[in-house]
């Protein structure tokens, strides 16, 4: 069997236009998205000494820590740095099912998958 799937916000009142799923800040819900979806920072590598920190004006900045792109080009991290990082919908899921039986002995086996699913890992 083979799936395809779509999922988009296609209407939200303007009351409610960039309102945040489940109270958190990383779930947008915008409409043409994906119910679901995550904006965040794009990383761009490791503060490798202290005179990168000084310099990237990020908050928060610490020698080993994580660098982010400044994607509105204004010299600094803020919430407008922030893009869209993550969509939970593949872009389709495939299964096999197969089953033999031949004089007394059966075999069967499942196999199943999804193509093109973003993972997001928080930790």
């Amino acid at each position: 069997n083979l799936d395809f799937f779509r999922n988009k916000v296609t209407y939200l009142p303007a009351t409610t236009t960039g309102a945040y799923a489940h109270t958190s800040t990383e779930n947008l819900v915008q409409s043409g998205k994906s119910y679901g979806s995550i904006v965040g920072y794009v990383a761009d590598g490791i503060f490798q000494n202290q005179e990168e920190v000084d310099k990237s004006g990020q908050p928060n900045a610490r020698v080993g820590g994580l660098k982010y792109k400044d994607l509105d080009g204004k010299n600094g991290i803020t919430s407008d740095d922030q893009t869209w990082i993550f969509d939970p919908v593949p872009a389709f899921s495939y299964g096999l099912n197969i089953a033999l039986n031949y004089k007394g002995f059966d075999f069967s086996m499942f196999w199943q998958g999804v193509y093109d699913q973003d993972v997001y890992n928080n930790q």
